[in-house]
């Protein structure tokens, strides 16, 4: 497997940003969102270490989105969510986790305990994963940063304690699915490298009488996500009565359903990295 150059990728990522004139921008907010409990708070938030070192935006209610066709409850998206040092202390860190080991047959406890931490292939989706569970064996600083903040940014009532990481190699995706019931119904995705749509479709088995009308596969909503170190939040009927994915393409354009850009936006694909944060119940 080619070796990913993500701060190349991300230099580049940057330096587009700078050169669109953007209609849709996410700027922070004097009410300061709190996501968790769908309440605003105007008090000033509390200058928090690391809250300040890692981030570029707030999360805010001027970041909650909605589909412009249906009702979705709730999803958040900010572009610029952390600072392009945090982005490069991550690709750096990612240079240094290391890759399971298959030689031995292991039952599914030993197998959780000797992947968690480490790079893993699947083989039939072709991308490495790194799964970080903090039952397991407590999480690396820089993650540990990252899902404190998170919390304090108010994303999670408490603070996400099983990280997963993805990388996608360019025109790879992740078929539709739910993260199921063993999380709290909430999650958080950080995004370094390449532009991709996420896509969020109705759940059959919430939908059976509306998909056998309108098919099985009907994107009822689409979200941008930059590859500058955004963050997109999803939860209550977003998370249990939706299945969530990316296309396997090398190119994308923007459609009717996106909910925070203009359709007809071309996305060519390249390499990227994704951080997915929940809550074990």
């Amino acid at each position: 497997m080619n070796e990913i150059d993500f701060k190349k990728l991300l230099r580049q990522e940057r330096q587009n940003a700078r050169s669109r004139n953007q209609k849709h921008h996410f700027g922070s907010s004097e009410a300061v969102m709190h996501p968790a409990t769908d309440e605003v708070n105007y008090e000033t938030v509390v200058s928090y270490e690391p809250y300040e070192t890692l981030l570029a935006n707030q999360l805010s209610e001027s970041h909650r989105i909605h589909p412009p066709h249906s009702q979705i409850d709730l999803v958040y998206y900010t572009k610029n969510f952390l600072k392009d040092e945090t982005c490069n202390e991550i690709l750096d860190w990612l240079q240094t986790i290391p890759v399971v080991s298959n030689q031995r047959k292991l039952n599914e406890q030993e197998e959780s305990k000797e992947c968690n931490g480490k790079w893993t292939v699947l083989k039939h989706a072709r991308r490495k994963v790194a799964l970080f569970d903090a039952s397991i064996a407590p999480l690396p600083p820089i993650l540990s940063k990252l899902a404190v903040t998170l919390k304090h940014t108010n994303a999670f009532k408490e603070t996400p304690d099983h990280i997963l990481i993805n990388e996608y190699q360019k025109g790879m995706g992740i078929m539709s699915h739910t993260d199921g019931p063993a999380y709290n119904s909430r999650t958080a995705t950080i995004s370094i490298g390449g532009d991709v749509l996420f896509k969020l479709t109705k759940r059959r088995d919430q939908y059976n009488q509306l998909l056998l009308e309108e098919g099985c596969d009907k994107c009822v909503m689409e979200v941008l996500l930059h590859g500058c170190g955004s963050l997109i939040v999803f939860a209550n009927d977003a998370y249990l009565n939706h299945c969530h994915g990316i296309d396997e393409t090398f190119e994308e354009t923007t459609g009717k359903v996106t909910a925070n850009e203009k359709e007809g936006i071309l996305i060519k694909r390249t390499d990227r990295i994704s951080l997915t944060f929940r809550c074990k119940k």
